[in-house]
């Protein structure tokens, strides 16, 4: 399958730019998005597995949902969709009780109205799991 133009731009400025200067990608992550705001770095190899369709990392991942909160204000609907950062959720992170406070407070900040997306991986399988939480 050919890849699309952008996608071997992308690949041309990593090889081109960032691998010879030994440079990072620099992306701030609006507090809109995962309810914090915070810095996040992408390594070219990041960017090079991505495009090979290997194995991603939460920071890919939380780029990519940064990506699609910014789509999605385009539109005007961002009240109907929510983020959990993969970050708080990942099985390398705190205890199983500190993760559910974590995902429990970022669901206590909504309407109740939005549909959650939280990209998650018990470590053997990559899943995408879907939390639909009612406030009635």
């Amino acid at each position: 399958m050919e890849a699309p133009s952008s996608l071997k731009t992308l690949c041309r400025f990593v090889e081109m730019t960032l691998v010879p200067e030994d440079k990072t990608l620099q992306f701030t992550i609006d507090k809109e998005v995962f309810g914090r705001e915070r810095d996040t770095f992408l390594l070219p190899e990041d960017i090079t597995q991505f495009a090979g369709m290997e194995e991603i990392g939460a920071t890919v991942v939380a780029v990519y949902m940064r990506y699609l909160h910014d789509v999605l204000k385009q539109a005007n609907m961002c009240s109907m969709v929510g983020f959990i950062d993969p970050a708080t959720v990942s099985a390398n992170s705190g205890t199983i009780a500190d993760r559910s406070r974590l995902v429990a407070g970022r669901l206590q900040k909504t309407d109740g109205e939005q549909i959650f997306m939280m990209p998650y991986n018990p470590g053997l399988v990559s899943l995408t799991g879907f939390c639909f939480y009612d406030f009635q």
